[in-house]
């Protein structure tokens, strides 16, 4: 999903027109919304901001590069900012930490843009992390890189023990050579005979043990998607896959009266197309707002809510639950390292 949603977006950004035919889900089209409202809300398509959808942004460092998901430059008032969607539901850390914001705002700022805000948005779980990056902050973002690619020298001469950690190892481009990712291979069966374990034994594990497989278990659905998306786009059938294609979806109905008069002739009574129609509670009750007064649309869509349950038109689910990465479980690429001078300042 969050492959599909990324793609969309990168298509409204260059074409103002948001597609959400694809969706395979309503939760999914209401994340692609959000994050198009969200870029609205900022106000990024008047002038004189431009919008760079997907640049290559580098560092200060040799073959250290990133790809943003969107850049938004003001060059007459020398500010930007970077936003960058997060459509799973673990959050990282805050943005004023986050060495991929660190790493994207060197991309960006000096010269003629004095100022960046970078924004990390979580649709899936309603927030959004922002920070404001000056130039003063410059030598504190160019000495943490500078402390990370000097560690990954070290550990690739053999010379460090690196540590592996989904959230900052995903990206790197010495993965798959990686000493760290040893452990993580010869669990799932990868690049050895080993077989793949029909099931782990979860009771013998420790919350230590259960918080690193499931770092690799969830590093290994990620990476499924992107061979899974590389095939797609590039026609590859890979041993034991066959690239198929299905019929495409039917796209929402713009005209719903035309719809209703075409029911109609086919014979259907309206109590028919009523139970054809799917009303969304969570949209009725975000439609009030338009009726509320000023400084009173959130009560008016929360008072809406409670007599739709009031009423018994609609049931209040039971309460899911979910594991949410804590940032306190999130680690850096410099921690596991015993060199206190590779021990990043304090941001």
């Amino acid at each position: 999903m969050g492959t599909r949603c990324h793609e969309a977006l990168e298509l409204y950004v260059n074409t103002r027109e948001l597609l959400l035919d694809d969706c395979e889900s309503e939760e999914e089209r209401e994340y692609r919304i959000i994050a198009r409202d969200y870029i609205v809300a900022l106000g990024l398509h008047a002038k004189p901001w431009e919008l760079i959808a997907e640049p290559k942004l580098w560092t200060h460092e040799k073959n250290t590069y990133g790809f943003a998901d969107l850049v938004a430059i003001d060059r007459e008032n020398e500010v930007a900012h970077i936003i960058d969607w997060k459509f799973g539901r673990n959050e990282q850390p805050d943005a004023s930490e986050n060495v991929q914001g660190w790493a994207y705002t060197l991309g960006v700022i000096g010269g003629d843009i004095r100022a960046v805000t970078v924004h990390f948005l979580y649709p899936a779980l309603g927030q959004v992390s922002t920070h404001t990056f000056l130039e003063e902050d410059i030598p504190r973002l160019k000495d943490r890189i500078s402390r990370i690619n000097h560690a990954v020298e070290l550990a690739s001469r053999g010379e460090l023990e690196p540590s592996y950690h989904r959230e900052t190892c995903r990206w790197c481009a010495k993965a798959s050579t990686c000493s760290a990712f040893q452990p993580v291979r010869e669990t799932l069966s990868l690049g050895n005979k080993a077989p793949v374990p029909d099931s782990f034994d979860l009771q013998s594990l420790d919350s230590e043990q259960l918080g690193r497989l499931l770092d690799a278990l969830a590093y290994f659905r990620d990476m499924e998607a992107d061979v899974k998306n590389y095939c797609l786009t590039r026609d590859v059938d890979p041993a034991g896959y066959a690239v198929l294609s299905k019929k495409g979806r039917l796209s929402d109905i713009e005209d719903h009266k035309a719809a209703v008069d075409l029911a109609r002739e086919f014979g259907l009574t309206d109590e028919e197309i009523l139970a054809c129609a799917k009303l969304s509670s969570s949209k009725l009750a975000k439609a009030t707002r338009a009726h509320a007064d000023r400084g009173k649309k959130m009560q008016a869509e929360e008072q809406f809510r409670n007599e739709l349950i009031a009423r018994e038109i609609v049931t209040m689910g039971e309460p899911t639950r979910y594991l949410k990465r804590t940032k306190e479980n999130l680690i850096d690429l410099e921690d596991g390292f015993d060199i206190g001078l590779l021990k990043p300042q304090n941001p």
